[in-house]
């Protein structure tokens, strides 16, 4: 007998077990960061109590952050289990290269041991860094090649009647700059078209200065990769995802939980369409139905 997860999250403010939030807010003071479940006129009061200082205060924008590690639902492939631990491949790369872990233009997936020590590079832990410099030391192998420090091979006569070589394998359909993460998503992704998108963003301008609204307001869309938007998705998210695609029940009005307050959200990431002859206004993309596969409850 198959089982249908259904998340219900209550108003904080409230403090009963009735009253159902219609959003998650986030919000930071102090170097701290809040999020609190509210109803929409609780929304909105907040929202208008800060209205003041927001006005006068200055937004200070925040270095992209890193992916936050994806996990599979049980009982996913062997091959999509690998889609965890999204990195910035390119400033990954460049680190490696800085250090003289890889080569310059060295092409390929980074190693899982390169990656971690990235990871605990940008928190400030330089353990990991310190062993694969000791480990490069200790196997005699240069940055510049990765190869052991021995005296180079005389060259080998060709035969009379040279046999050709074999055509060289094809390049993996990723980018070098990407991991596998960033391909296999890729596979899933197409950009929503302009009948595809809300009348207030159809124009192309519109549609490029779109943003995450809320925590990553100062940010683009446009300028993310498809690992950080599959990143964001909450539990939230996945309910609305999960009740557009008919794999959850809807709610007791027979409507979509949240679906107001989060569609614009969801839209600008592309895990849904402009659908305004379907019973919601509003349909799942392939790519919205993989970021919620990945996010555990697809």
């Amino acid at each position: 007998m198959s089982r249908i997860k259904l998340v219900i999250l209550l108003d904080d403010l409230a403090n009963d077990d009735t009253t159902e939030a219609d959003e998650t807010v986030q919000f930071s003071l102090d170097g701290v960061d809040y999020e609190i479940d509210l109803t929409e006129a609780n929304a909105q009061k907040l929202r208008a109590r800060l209205k003041e200082f927001t006005q006068a205060g200055r937004v200070v924008p925040k270095r992209r952050r890193l992916p936050r590690p994806m996990t599979e639902p049980a009982g996913a492939s062997a091959t999509l289990s690998r889609h965890q631990g999204g990195i910035d491949p390119k400033a990954a790369r460049a680190w490696a290269t800085e250090h003289g872990l890889i080569a310059p233009k060295q092409r390929g997936v980074l190693g899982r041991n390169i990656k971690d020590a990235y990871n605990a590079f940008q928190r400030g832990d330089i353990g990991p860094l310190n062993k694969l410099k000791q480990a490069q030391n200790d196997h005699g192998t240069t940055p510049a090649t990765d190869k052991p420090n021995t005296p180079p091979e005389p060259p080998k006569r060709r035969p009379l009647h040279a046999v050709p070589e074999p055509p060289a394998e094809p390049e993996p359909q990723a980018e070098a700059d990407e991991d596998y993460n960033e391909a296999k998503a890729r596979e899933y992704y197409q950009p929503l078209t302009q009948a595809q998108r809300h009348p207030d963003v159809q124009d192309d301008q519109k549609w490029d200065r779109r943003t995450g609204y809320g925590v990553d307001r100062t940010e683009k869309i446009k300028e993310w990769t498809l690992t950080e938007r599959i990143a964001t998705v909450s539990n939230q998210h996945a309910t609305i995802l999960n009740q557009l695609a008919g794999i959850t029940a809807l709610n007791s009005k027979g409507g979509v939980s949240y679906l107001k307050t989060s569609a614009t959200r969801l839209h600008n990431l592309e895990f849904i369409k402009y659908a305004p002859t379907s019973l919601h206004g509003w349909e799942i993309t392939n790519f919205g139905r993989y970021a919620v596969r990945i996010h555990g409850m697809g």
